[in-house]
């Protein structure tokens, strides 16, 4: 009885090692093909650049400058998770060495942010 019972899993694990195996010479190959969805991104995302700062107290917010180091430069705050795709554009040296990286995010149409730019009171 106990033979029995050694040979039916000695087989039954042969049967799987043998189809693995098939499965694995008899796939083809198929070229890479590089998956792009940007038409979705445009239909459901607006686009905003500038360079990325961590929100001073609140972690589930950031803030995005529009233009480092410019004097009318302003920004926005939006919420982490309405962020939907992110990528570097390039990086802003200044003169004192300092290095900025400059983002494009795309952010969830009809997501709540707030725009705060400067103005002088006259």
């Amino acid at each position: 009885m106990e033979k029995n019972r050694l040979t039916k899993r000695a087989m039954s694990r042969r049967i799987q090692a043998m189809a693995s195996r098939n499965y694995l010479t008899t796939a083809t190959l198929n070229e890479i093909v590089r998956y792009d969805d940007e038409a979705r991104y445009e239909r459901e995302t607006i686009s905003f650049e500038g360079a990325v700062r961590k929100h001073p107290y609140d972690t589930s917010k950031f803030l995005l400058i529009t233009h480092p180091g410019d004097a009318d430069s302003h920004f926005y705050e939006f919420r982490v998770a309405d962020v939907v795709r992110a990528h570097d554009i390039s990086q802003v040296v200044s003169e004192n060495g300092e290095t900025v990286q400059l983002m494009e995010l795309r952010v969830r149409k009809g997501s709540h942010g707030i725009e705060m730019k400067p103005f002088q009171v006259s």
